[in-house]
């Protein structure tokens, strides 16, 4: 079975993680003696990486033309995953994906491991580290820990598996598209997560190659089409004048308008990306 899965929500950020042990590895592969996890972030920027059991990034994928831009100068190889979490926030902050003086901003945070334990560990991690960083920074956001997508948990109930490997082995059948979920479900997980990392290293390299400057130029236009409002509101912050938002009724509040959250957000940011695209040099011409 193959079709279109995951959220739809163009600004939702939504982590996925799942763990599983690794076996052999070749030279640019992972570590034998390390287990490692599945992550995936969206905003509307969508990203995913590969962590290691020590909790850092082994390797790391932009998912769209938005995340190209937020992440081109950002290299979170090595870093702690939850410290790679907050960077690509703040990044987005400055370049306005995620909005100081909105009510839309929305965080989804769904994990899963073979391991309950770990697995709801993992949750109460990044969802804890998503609310000390909006509450720090005075920025209402809905902090959204469950997952919606009921094609994918159908999936998993239907092959008996959790919803954390479902989430890798669906990755991996959307990097090889002649690869099924049954065929995946009866792999080794070793396999299925070197297909992943494989696939993360070929198309950072060839976007650093290809893509990169440009995105880079539209970065520094979205940066500057956000710097002021970014700035008022730091400053607002600093002198008290904004104190901690109540997540919680950002969370209700999404919930009860979702489809108006989502079109409003959409326009608002083809509006911005357009005004950052006007700054641009020779743009137009």
């Amino acid at each position: 079975m193959k079709k279109l899965l995951g959220l739809t929500i163009a600004f939702v950020l939504a982590f996925t993680l799942a763990a599983c042990d690794i076996g052999e590895t070749d030279e640019e592969g992972l570590d034998e003696n390390k287990t490692y996890s599945y992550m995936s972030v969206e905003i509307n920027p969508r990203i995913e990486f590969i962590v290691d059991d020590e909790g850092n990034v082994e390797s790391y994928l932009l998912k769209n033309e938005d995340a190209e831009i937020v992440a081109a100068d950002l290299d979170f190889e090595g870093m702690d995953a939850e410290e790679a979490l907050e960077l690509f926030l703040d990044t987005a902050v400055e370049m306005g994906y995620i909005d100081v003086d909105a009510d839309d901003n929305a965080v989804f945070i769904t994990t899963g491991s073979e391991d309950e334990d770990e697995e709801e560990g993992i949750r109460e991690r990044m969802r804890g580290r998503a609310e000390e960083y909006f509450r720090a920074h005075a920025i209402g956001a809905a902090v959204i820990d469950e997952v919606l997508d009921e094609d994918l948990i159908a999936l998993a109930e239907e092959h008996d598996i959790g919803l954390g490997r479902m989430v890798i082995l669906y990755t991996a059948t959307e990097i090889d598209e002649d690869l099924t979920i049954e065929e995946a479900v009866e792999m080794e997980m070793r396999e299925i997560m070197e297909i992943v990392n494989e696939h993360h290293r070929e198309r950072m390299n060839e976007f650093r190659e290809q893509r990169r400057e440009e995105a880079r130029e539209m970065a520094d236009a979205m940066r500057e089409e956000a710097r002021e409002r970014v700035q008022e509101h730091r400053q607002r912050v600093e002198d008290g004048e904004i104190g901690p938002p109540d997540l919680d009724e950002y969370r209700h509040n999404f919930r009860e308008n979702i489809e108006e959250k989502m079109e409003n957000y959409r326009q608002r940011m083809e509006e911005r990306r357009q005004n950052a695209r006007d700054r641009m040099p020779g743009f137009g011409e």
